[in-house]
């Protein structure tokens, strides 16, 4: 249970750094997870991929709103948040 626990935490953290970094998609990031996937049994590699993709697709909005320039099907309803990141709110 506690490897599952550690696996979980370890995902979420590639997920952060992943989500963070302008540019690196989770498209990008997850054939270097599964490269080394070969160090854990199947079900915490599992959990270490889902909870990386799961976190990447939320955290990936933060720096695409602070740089203004959002994905493409992100534009409509990024605006309002990019005006008020400029405002400091």
């Amino acid at each position: 249970m506690l490897e599952l626990i550690f696996a979980f935490a370890i995902g979420t953290a590639l997920g952060v750094l992943a989500g963070l970094i302008p540019g690196l998609h989770q498209n990008n990031f997850i054939p270097i997870i599964l490269g080394a996937s070969f160090l854990f049994e199947p079900m915490p590699a599992a959990i270490i991929l889902i909870s990386a993709a799961v976190v990447n697709s939320f955290v990936n909005y933060i720096p695409s709103i602070l740089l203004g320039a959002p994905p493409a099907g992100f534009v409509g309803s990024a605006r309002p948040q990019i005006a008020f990141a400029r405002q400091g709110l």
